[in-house]
């Protein structure tokens, strides 16, 4: 049911601008009512997300697949939105009980300062950028930064309430960081689990040797005469304390022996252990890993730039970097070119239906040769060997170095294209490493691809 307001309603209300789907849509100011049928005589609404409306009303229980729908046909998608069933995983500028007049009356004076915001920033976006200008529209209208809140009955741990179950989360922010339109401030660093990706893990100290977590602290004894050292239960016998050693009874405490520390002793196993091994477990999928294999990844909050605002007014993303000129000599780029390379290349892909992968070259063996050849040797051969790849490669891919690992982008190429193409490159890139590195390779596509650049 279409329920038309007033001409002179009409007039005082702010307009918006359509999209090209809604060019012939209605310009009247009512209210987009989703999930059932509001019970205000006086509410003008409609049910048509592809006109232009004040503000979204939830009556009822919607899913956020409805939801995301009608945002994508919205003359206007960061209209703010009003929950009246308690949904979960929306965002919303108001949560009530109930509408009646009473409720609406809290909207339309929690809604008047979004709406004069958005009034002064006409919505405009290529389609392909649709979700980009929103995610900045949403943190200029609501003059808001997009927080990062802790969201335990989530894998991610980490949710943005402003954004809601929005498809641009993590990997997007991150792509829009590092246009400049978007300013990160870190929140959290936390493990995943590398079977389900899942960020729920329950810390835990383990035995080093059978990995059981039923350990206890006991104390160091030191028996000073025969130089004895263990764990405290290794030397008593009923009610004395002999030394395992040489069968002395233990009497005098800083005479006989003393207590220098405490040391971790398992009672699956019976192992001791200066310290015990940090490891996880996963909530989700029962997994346990090893603490120092978990993937970090770290969470920040964003805030919008000047870049930001002007990307609003046009429209338009600011374009990446220039690629080099075909005649010139291919050469690796600096992390900061790779990264907008990448968001790019990730933008394009969401865009045509491609997929966009990098390859991450981890170096197995640089320890030992920094040791035997020194630092800056070991890193003019990383440097080498990452130009020889953007000679090797053809002129879509690029290249770089950051944190002793090289990072190769794929552009418009999945996993199982991009590994093929590694392995013919690298004999030619061997020869040109001096010393020789030894690389562990492994792949990334899509928002894990966006994900992982995240952590450089």
């Amino acid at each position: 049911m279409l329920l038309l307001k007033r001409a002179q309603d009409v007039v005082a209300e702010p307009v918006y601008q359509p999209s090209s789907r809604s060019q012939q849509a209605l310009r009247s100011s009512e209210w987009l009512v989703l999930g059932g049928t509001p019970g205000v005589s006086t509410l003008a609404w409609h049910a048509d997300p592809a006109l232009s409306c004040d503000g979204v009303l939830l009556a009822g229980t919607v899913s956020a697949a409805q939801v995301a729908a009608a945002i994508e046909v919205m003359p206007d998608p960061a209209v703010p939105v009003a929950d009246f069933a308690g949904n979960i995983g929306i965002r919303n500028d108001f949560s009530g009980d109930s509408l009646d007049e009473q409720s609406l009356a809290a909207v339309r004076l929690r809604f008047a300062p979004i709406l004069r915001r958005l009034g002064e920033v006409p919505f405009r976006a290529a389609h392909e950028d649709r979700d980009s200008i929103l995610t900045l529209r949403l943190a200029y209208s609501r003059a808001s930064p997009i927080e990062a809140h802790f969201a335990p009955n989530s894998p991610t741990v980490i949710q943005y309430p402003l954004l809601g179950g929005a498809a641009l989360q993590r990997a997007g922010l991150e792509g829009l960081a590092f246009m400049d339109v978007l300013h990160r401030r870190h929140f959290m660093r936390l493990h995943a689990c590398e079977r389900c990706a899942s960020n729920r893990l329950l810390a835990f100290e383990a035995c080093r040797d059978c990995g059981s977590s039923d350990l206890a602290d006991e104390a160091i004894i030191h028996h000073y005469r025969c130089g004895s050292q263990a764990p405290e239960s290794n030397f008593i016998r009923g009610n004395s304390l002999v030394c395992p050693k040489c069968r002395r009874n233990l009497k005098h405490f800083g005479m006989d022996y003393g207590k220098p520390g405490t040391i971790s002793h398992c009672r699956n196993c019976g192992a001791s252990s200066p310290e015990p091994d940090p490891r996880f477990t996963c909530l989700d999928c029962a997994t346990t890993i090893d603490g120092h294999r978990a993937i970090a990844t770290d969470w920040f909050h964003y805030d919008l730039t000047d870049g930001g605002m002007e990307a609003l007014r046009t429209g338009r993303l600011p374009n990446s970097i220039s690629r080099p000129e075909p005649e010139s000599e291919p050469a690796a780029q600096s992390l900061r070119e790779f990264q907008l390379l990448a968001s790019a290349a990730y933008r394009s892909g969401r865009k045509f239906g491609c997929s966009f992968t990098v390859a991450r070259l981890t170096p197995t063996n640089l320890l030992e040769l920094r040791r035997r050849h020194g630092v800056a040797q070991v890193d003019r051969a990383l440097q080498m060997a990452s130009s020889a790849f953007a000679r090797a490669l053809s002129e879509n891919e690029f290249v770089t170095v950051a944190a002793s690992t090289l990072l190769i982008g794929f552009p418009d190429t999945g996993v199982a294209d991009a590994a093929p193409l590694i392995t013919q490159v690298r004999a030619a890139v061997a020869g040109a490493m001096d010393p020789q590195i030894d690389f562990d390779i492994a792949f990334k596509e899509g928002d894990e691809a966006m994900e992982l650049l995240g952590r450089f």
